[in-house]
């Protein structure tokens, strides 16, 4: 398999842009079967630049945006439109996209995807390349779920190589993209069959990785409600680190909370999961949303009894008294609200 990756700055003129992405693919040959993998920043227009593309290049197109773009010539690219062309007289490649995922449907579209897509192959896959919305709500699947799905359908042998959409840390302009689509919650996957040896080398670099570890006790999908015997806010404030903040993106993003997980075979699996996305006030609720799944190692959800302190603050009315602060501020006006059944 040939390859060869082109980088543009230009994101403003399209037309530009892929006259210049053309130029650089002018002496490349492609070979019976192309696949490109586009990275573009949040703001480019993407039908618009896929048209222009597809009036040239007849092969399909995936990838989605990004906050960088690694490149061995540019370094760190902040900005601009890059595609990696892969081209091949004995591989195959079969594409496409499932419809917008939610955490009622992504197993059933996952799996029509991958066994329709593994039908248009003369062999098996021996290649996943995906690429999928990132998790901005309680709405968005995890990715991990995505991946044990993906599994199901093609079988653990088929090693699975991706990323997740991102933007400029506004969490609302990312988007996956197949061809003419682009979409937020869509799932885009690659199988490539034939006579490729596919070898991954992963690793972390980290310099200031926190000397202090919590077992997880309790959580709920990719969140971390409890650390040890105390709320993950509070774990995180135990450690002089800012929890008084709702809203910590800017503050904890990048943070580098290592989770790790007991396999169950003896193996312990460690990785860079702990991408906090927010944190809440309540007590009940003190979390930090993960990437992943996190194993919930005390469960002790929906068992319909009040056996804890926590219960108790649920379960039970809660009666406030105002008189001190009306009497510290007595032109001042308080609002009481509540959400999800919890008063905030």
């Amino acid at each position: 398999m040939d390859s060869i990756v082109l980088y543009t700055e230009e994101i403003d003129n399209l037309r530009e842009a892929t006259e210049d992405l053309f130029a650089q693919a002018e002496n490349f040959t492609l070979k019976k079967n192309t696949l490109g993998v586009l990275f573009a920043e949040e703001e480019t227009d993407y039908p618009t630049l896929y048209a222009l593309l597809a009036s040239r290049w007849k092969f399909p197109v995936i990838g989605c945006t990004t906050l960088a773009m690694l490149l061995a010539e540019q370094g760190v690219a902040r900005t601009g439109i890059s595609v990696l062309l892969l081209s091949a007289d004995d591989c195959e490649f079969a594409v496409g996209m499932t419809a917008d995922l939610n955490n009622e449907n992504y197993e059933t579209e996952i799996t029509s995807l991958c066994t329709s897509l593994s039908k248009e192959l003369p062999s098996p896959p021996k290649l996943v390349l995906t690429y999928g919305g990132m998790v901005a709500s309680e709405e968005n699947v995890p990715e991990d779920e995505v991946i044990r799905a993906m599994e199901a359908a093609l079988g653990k042998d088929d090693p699975v190589y991706g990323s997740v959409a991102s933007d400029g840390f506004n969490f609302n302009n990312y988007r996956v993209f197949c061809g003419d689509r682009a979409t937020k919650s869509g799932l885009a996957i690659a199988l490539i069959s034939g006579a490729i040896d596919p070898v991954f080398v992963s690793t972390n670099s980290v310099e200031n990785r926190a000397d202090v570890s919590y077992k997880v006790t309790k959580a709920e999908r990719n969140k971390i409600m409890r650390l040890g015997n105390g709320t993950f806010v509070e774990a995180l404030t135990r450690e002089n680190m800012e929890v008084s903040k709702q809203y910590v993106v800017g503050d904890y993003f990048l943070s580098p909370f290592v989770l790790s997980i007991d396999l169950g075979d003896g193996d312990v699996a460690a990785y860079l999961g702990g991408k906090v996305f927010r944190f809440w006030t309540n007590e009940d609720v003190h979390k930090g949303d993960y990437v992943g799944q996190v194993a919930d190692t005390t469960p002790n959800t929906a068992d319909l009894v009040v056996n804890g302190r926590l219960d108790l603050v649920n379960l039970f009315p809660v009666k406030l008294s105002l008189k001190p602060l009306i009497a510290a501020w007595p032109s001042a006006t308080f609002r009481l609200r509540a959400g999800n059944n919890r008063l905030r």
